[in-house]
């Protein structure tokens, strides 16, 4: 593959690029992500002025847990497309995971006024919010995100962790449970997540976490 791909880039750019873009994309879907960064960084030399070029520099600067990095990236790809609502999803994404809820919940205005449907921006402007400790506005923005997809399960356990937050630990329980029910593999997060440590130790957390637990009326 390298030879190749150094006899594409004397005598045939753009064919270059594609090969570059296909291996990249082989390379993730093998969850590869170290070698795609490696093969998509050639990409940010030969077409920097393509704003997706940038944001999957960014995707797999995050995925390898390089948030500051990956957030420059998605810098790079919205000042060439401002209006690029993913990358601003994702860079808000990145700010929340680094702490910084008020530059991330600014990310995702940005990003819903492109795109109002977008639930997975509403789902983390709601965590942004909650880590910020703004509970009504993060339940509303959490609502609206379960509302536009009703299955949506991280939206629902995420409005269980604000509950519970804000005291609500019946709404907190009964949301967690509804999560669980829609995608089991939320049952297991739960079990290490460190936003529900302050309520591990009920008996209904404990209950709802080994598969059972009654509904409250």
């Amino acid at each position: 593959m390298g030879q190749l791909l150094i006899k594409l880039s004397n005598r045939q750019p753009q064919r270059l690029a594609n090969a570059l873009t296909g291996f990249t994309e082989a390379a993730v879907g093998l969850q590869r992500y170290a070698l795609a960064l490696q093969t998509n960084r050639r990409l940010t030399q030969i077409r920097p002025k393509e704003a997706v070029v940038w944001f999957n520099q960014g995707w797999l600067l995050n995925e390898l847990g390089h948030k500051t990095k990956a957030i420059a990236c998605y810098d790079a790809a919205l000042a060439i497309q401002p209006d690029y609502h993913e990358a601003l999803t994702n860079k808000g994404a990145a700010l929340s995971a680094l702490g910084q809820h008020e530059a991330a919940i600014a990310c995702f205005d940005a990003a819903l006024a492109i795109q109002p449907d977008d639930h997975h921006a509403l789902d983390n402007r709601g965590y942004a919010l909650t880590k910020a400790g703004c509970y009504s506005e993060a339940i509303s923005s959490f609502d609206q995100a379960i509302k536009l997809n009703l299955s949506y399960a991280n939206a629902i356990y995420n409005k269980a962790y604000c509950l519970s937050l804000m005291g609500d630990l019946i709404g907190a329980f009964a949301h967690l449970r509804q999560s669980f029910e829609i995608d089991p593999q939320y049952r297991d997060l739960a079990k290490t997540d460190t936003d529900f440590d302050p309520i591990r130790h009920d008996e209904r957390f404990r209950a709802l976490g080994e598969g059972g637990g009654k509904r409250e009326g």
